[in-house]
């Protein structure tokens, strides 16, 4: 899987939360236990 972003976001992001988007790309997806989150309506359309 390919990965992108917006590379000012990726450095607002690292700093402002100490979270690197590139460590998105090192995870094995397959293996993750992943969970929807439900707990409320964010308008967000799969």
């Amino acid at each position: 899987m390919e990965y992108e972003w917006n590379e000012n976001k990726r450095k607002e992001t690292m700093r402002d939360r100490g979270v690197d988007f590139a460590d998105a790309a090192r995870i094995d997806w397959d293996a993750a236990i992943t969970v929807e989150d439900q707990r409320g309506d964010y308008g967000e359309t799969i």
